[in-house]
């Protein structure tokens, strides 16, 4: 059959002739509202959608109600297993709220960031949730024309929600095991980031060492990669008193750090102790198995899509706790959560 002789597809007009109904009707089933429905109505206009194989157009019906029943997903990438795993948790929560999703990676630019959250504001989004590059003051502009959600926990904003992992109290938690392990000289592996004073790792690391007045060694890597972590641990073993023990920012920095361990022979924990920061599914095969701090993916997503889908909610801050998901890289016997 020729493009000119394709049947029409169906319309809302032919399902509300074949059930029986008006129009409006159809429209309220298919809409799940605004008017109720009888159910014998709604099973007429059900089983005309089956037969006639109807399928709304979700843009004309996002026009008509002003909702188009989506969320824009901004992120730096999805190579790091951390946004993978919680663009896959975030669409997981859409979905179950009714809620479409449309992702866009932002190679950690701001200025690239800005054009793809005006371009998902174009494209008629209900809500936004980011895993931001820039400070939290820096979204209040589009956080006012619609419910914005910051993947971060830096600090409370009047405009936005910021939603994420408590890493103050979980870094803490990790350094006061090391410390329990005997270890008086633990590094911090960073990627570099705008704020430092805001980044609870660093808060926290800082905190349990001052408290048990032990020294701070901060390595800043290039980037939040295997290789940036693989590079940092390498800088760390040619000093001349490399620490007993490291604290990585991330599962690819601790992945990357462990492979430089082995090239140069060290074990891992006897020679090293190594803990990683995430808890992503990367870490589970690594040989040792790595202990890290573990971030609630579903529960910050699903708190991210609540707070996007709801647009009366007021901004909050919603801070989770951590978990330490213990293996052997720190000198544990056995795998457990703490």
């Amino acid at each position: 059959m020729t493009p000119d002789h394709r049947p029409a597809s169906p319309t809302q007009a032919d399902v509300a002739r074949a059930a029986g109904v008006s129009t409006a009707v159809v429209s309220y089933v298919v809409n799940n509202g605004p008017r109720p429905v009888s159910s014998e109505a709604r099973e007429r206009v059900e089983a005309a959608i089956q037969a006639l194989g109807y399928s709304p157009n979700a843009s004309a019906r996002a026009l008509r109600s002003g909702a188009s029943r989506l969320l824009g997903v901004c992120v730096p990438g999805v190579r790091n297993p951390y946004h993978a795993e919680l663009v896959e948790h975030i669409a997981a929560a859409a979905e179950q709220a009714g809620f479409g999703t449309l992702l866009m990676t932002t190679d950690a630019s701001a200025r690239r960031e800005d054009d793809l959250i005006a371009a998902l504001i174009d494209r008629g989004v209900d809500g936004l949730v980011i895993s931001p590059v820039k400070e939290p003051g820096s979204y209040d502009a589009f956080a006012r024309r619609l419910p914005t959600a910051l993947l971060c926990a830096a600090a409370p904003s009047p405009s936005h929600h910021t939603i994420g992992a408590d890493m103050e109290a979980g870094t803490r938690q990790a350094v006061d095991h090391l410390i329990a392990h005997g270890h008086t000289d633990i590094a911090l592996l960073m990627a570099p980031l705008d704020s430092w004073d805001l980044n609870g790792r660093v808060h926290g690391w800082r905190a349990a060492l001052t408290q048990h007045d032990l020294p701070q060694t901060l390595v800043e890597t290039t980037g939040w990669s295997r290789a940036a972590g693989y590079q940092a641990m390498r800088r760390l073993l040619d000093t001349p008193t490399p620490p007993t023990a490291v604290l990585a920012g991330s599962d690819l920095l601790a992945l990357g750090a462990l492979r430089a361990l082995w090239e140069r022979g060290m074990r891992t924990p006897q020679d090293i102790a190594l803990v990683a920061t995430d808890g992503t599914e990367s870490v589970l095969m690594s040989t040792p198995r790595l202990t890290t701090l573990t971030q609630p993916f579903e529960a910050m997503a699903r708190a991210a899509v609540d707070a996007t889908t709801q647009p009366e909610r007021q901004a909050t801050q919603t801070l989770f706790p951590m978990q330490l998901l213990v293996g052997e890289s720190c000198g544990c016997p056995a795998l457990v959560t703490h």
